[in-house]
């Protein structure tokens, strides 16, 4: 078993960035992060792979020779703000603190990306990139959920954006352009229908708002589309009024249609002398 728990302190130059890569695409509001840590220091560790050479010493940057390697997983905002504070004033945190990782590099890559999941900051892309290669590195869609305690339709979902979105749809989930759930379901076209309805809901989005261009793009998926609650409340409203002028013989059905839209509106329960619906999980055609 790996152990996580043990701390200590090291030359901040001796930490080596970008040697397992990094689960961010970028790293944003590092100006917010350096104001924080002038202000009131560096509250939280970094966490670094303690890798021990075996064989043959690993040569540092300025020449010096170490049995003892201090490898970046988690942290990689904080290190950028150091590394910048540290550009304005030399002498700022010629030493850090850490909490050393003791593993091979596959537990150093899974507790990089489980690190970075519990801060809820990654976007849908960047989730799908790092599942997608820890499955590069052999590792079945199960393993992956246990380690990261997730599970596995989750590792499924987040493989399904990575592996089937087209470029440009990929892009548009990083950049936060279009939610995870749409790619997923637009995931279910082949590439130039995705392109296609990328396009049309970008543009319908800046002119429409996100509700109409997510209900066109679903369409275009060939998804089950669930009603605007507008929609819905005319309906509700129509109802209630038909049944007002409705005869003795039409009210209970009218009645029982005005319940089911006042459930689907969070306005009542469901009638009980009807079956709970199931949610549809999907009803996408493949093109």
């Amino acid at each position: 078993m790996t152990e996580t728990n043990k701390t200590s302190r090291v030359e901040f130059s001796r930490i080596e960035v970008g040697v397992l890569g990094n689960v961010r695409f970028k790293l944003r509001h590092i100006d917010q992060l350096v104001a924080d840590i002038k202000q009131r220091g560096l509250l939280e560790n970094l966490v670094v792979w303690h890798k021990r050479m075996k064989r043959e010493p690993h040569k540092l940057a300025d020449g010096r020779e170490t049995w003892d390697r201090y490898i970046l997983i988690a942290g990689h905002r904080r290190h950028e703000a150091i590394r910048s504070i540290r550009e304005e004033d030399p002498t700022a945190f010629d030493t850090v603190p850490v909490t050393l990782f003791q593993g091979n590099e596959d537990d150093a890559k899974f507790a990089m990306l489980a690190e970075n999941l519990g801060r809820d900051d990654l976007t849908a892309a960047e989730v799908a990139e790092a599942v997608y290669q820890m499955k590069l590195r052999g590792h079945a869609q199960a393993e992956i959920a246990k380690r990261l305690a997730k599970s596995q339709a989750w590792v499924s979902r987040a493989l399904k954006l990575r592996e089937q979105a087209c470029a440009a749809l990929f892009k548009a989930v990083a950049d936060e352009q279009v939610p995870f759930d749409l790619a997923l379901t637009l995931c279910e076209l082949d590439e130039r229908a995705q392109e296609r309805a990328l396009a049309r809901y970008l543009e319908t989005k800046s002119k429409e708002g996100k509700g109409a261009a997510s209900r066109n793009a679903k369409k275009d998926a060939g998804a089950i589309v669930r009603p605007s609650s507008k929609v819905l409340g005319r309906e509700y409203d129509f109802l209630v009024l038909a049944r007002k002028n409705a005869t003795e013989r039409q009210k209970p059905m009218l009645s029982l249609a005005e319940r089911v839209l006042a459930y689907a509106l969070g306005r009542g329960p469901w009638p009980d002398e009807l079956p709970r619906p199931e949610t549809p999980t999907s009803d996408r055609r493949k093109r």
